[in-house]
């Protein structure tokens, strides 16, 4: 996939310098065009802070990240969560266009003239959250031989992550020279692009839950259900272009240039795709007790296992590099020592064929792999009654994270340190987890980093005629973003 992009990045730049020894490549005219990204993220998966079932309730089992805490629902119970539009927009704290400006020029120093014309890259960014329903939750408390058994249902959405980026055109005019016998071949090429890209994951999770209390001092708790997932990928470069030397003009992508024999299999095609698209599902469960310890002390244990995501799909690639251009060059993937090659290598050119291309094999596969933890929880809680405090120890299993043909990277999540405080209708969730992040590819790791990852939000609930519930969530960390809970009880 890294040489994918990188092939990209040369097609659009096209600094055709047929030799490391040529001076006289030139850019005559250079028009980056404007890039809009679009980056929208939400993950509950790790936190744990999100809207879940929970409402404020006089019993102690008010315990929400374990779900022996349905326990305190004695009337069935609706509700849904919604999240309005939200964006950021990073270039208020960073000149992000003067960078790619100050980037550029350093890149093309050696081919700038004073009569190159250069019209600088723009991009535009925004961090968001799309909106939309997240999830929708069902209680039913059932009575039985004096006692109640909680069900439960709930449907969500606990990971979504979305990534466009759009240029409206890439322009570029290049001057170049090569040594024909006593002779000196002028090239002139011209290109012209539009990107698109778009990479989506989304995960869905269903779960069913019962949770009764079986002692006045005990509560147990059960959900099991299956999360379903999906990661979709698009990348286009459309490019068009002309070589010219001596007055002749040689078109890319033209299916009747005679000069090129399609028979055999030659081609002048130019430009990219990529498509993937893969879908899977697991299972997963959690467990939980909760043990009452005088009238304002709750201690809790809960067990929380997930499944590898194992999905299965499609993925092409169709892509074309023009002769000579040496990628690993670029990239300096010089294994075993081997000695550093030319970025370009001229003797490949074919001055009669200039726009013949040759299309690159690049792996595919039908599987992707997503990790995700499972992990123990621990839980000491104090109740009172106006003010609730609850601190949680997780320790996690496994990793988060992705194996995708011979890379893998993923966070290998050691534990996590959750803290509560409610006072009235506000609430104050923080957390830290500690992680290392690790990169792998061929088997080998390549990068280790240990990171402590924050999360933060502020929350306010109330009841409106003492059935409605109305809760608002304010998410400062990792993310910034606002969730809107609306509950009904059933009377």
């Amino acid at each position: 996939m890294k040489r994918f992009f990188i092939y990209s990045i040369i097609l659009l730049s096209t600094v055709a310098c047929l030799s490391q020894e040529e001076p006289e490549n030139q850019i005559a005219f250079l028009r980056g065009g404007n890039t809009e990204v679009r980056f929208s993220y939400y993950s509950q998966m790790i936190s744990g802070h999100g809207l879940g079932m929970g409402y404020k309730s006089p019993q102690v089992w008010d315990v929400w990240s374990n779900p022996a805490s349905m326990a305190t629902f004695k009337q069935t119970y609706v509700s849904m969560n919604l999240m309005p539009p939200l964006w950021i927009d990073p270039s208020s704290y960073e000149d992000i266009n003067k960078t790619i400006a100050d980037e550029l020029d350093d890149a093309i120093v050696d081919y700038r003239t004073e009569d190159t014309v250069l019209d600088y890259p723009t991009l535009g960014a925004k961090i968001n959250h799309k909106g939309g329903l997240y999830g929708a939750q069902f209680v039913l408390p059932v009575k039985h031989h004096n006692n109640i058994t909680v069900f439960s249902f709930d449907i969500g959405q606990p990971f979504y992550m979305n990534l466009t980026a759009d240029n409206d055109g890439f322009e570029t005019l290049i001057e170049t020279h090569k040594d024909v016998g006593d002779q000196k071949k002028i090239i002139k090429i011209r290109m012209n692009a539009l990107i698109q890209s778009e990479l989506e994951v989304r995960a869905t999770k269903y779960q069913f839950g019962l949770a009764q209390t079986v002692h006045p001092s005990v509560s147990l708790g059960l959900k099991i259900g299956q999360t379903r997932m999906r990661s979709y990928s698009t990348n286009e470069v459309k490019m068009d272009g002309i070589m010219e030397t001596a007055g002749t003009e040689y078109v890319f992508n033209d299916p009747y240039d005679p000069r090129i024999d399609f028979e055999a299999g030659e081609t002048n095609k130019l430009g990219q795709s990529m498509f993937a698209d893969f879908h899977g599902s697991a299972m997963n469960a959690q467990f939980g007790a909760l043990f009452k310890a005088g009238k304002s002390f709750v201690f809790g244990l809960d067990y929380d296992w997930q499944s590898d995501v194992e999905m299965t799909g499609n993925m092409e690639i169709e892509q074309y590099k023009i002769p000579g251009l040496n990628v690993d060059a670029l990239i300096g993937d010089d294994e075993d020592g081997a000695e550093e090659e030319d970025l370009v290598d001229a003797t490949q050119l074919d001055l009669a064929k200039l726009t013949l291309t040759k299309p690159i094999d690049n792996e595919t596969t039908d599987h992707f792999m997503m990790t995700f933890p499972s992990s123990l929880g621990m839980q000491a809680s104090y109740q009172g009654r106006s003010v609730e405090t609850t601190l949680e120890f997780r320790k996690y299993f496994n990793t988060f994270g992705y194996e995708f043909l011979d890379e893998t990277y993923f966070a290998y999540m050691n534990y996590g340190l959750n803290f509560i405080f409610s006072a009235g209708i506000f609430e104050l969730a923080l957390s830290g987890l500690n992680a290392d992040l690790v990169q792998e590819k061929a088997g080998e790791e390549t990068s280790r980093d240990s990171y402590w990852i924050p999360a933060a939000s502020m929350k306010f609930a109330f009841f409106v005629a003492k059935q409605y519930q109305v809760s608002s969530m304010f998410f400062l960390a990792p993310t910034p973003g606002i969730g809107i809970k609306l509950g009904y009880f059933i009377r």
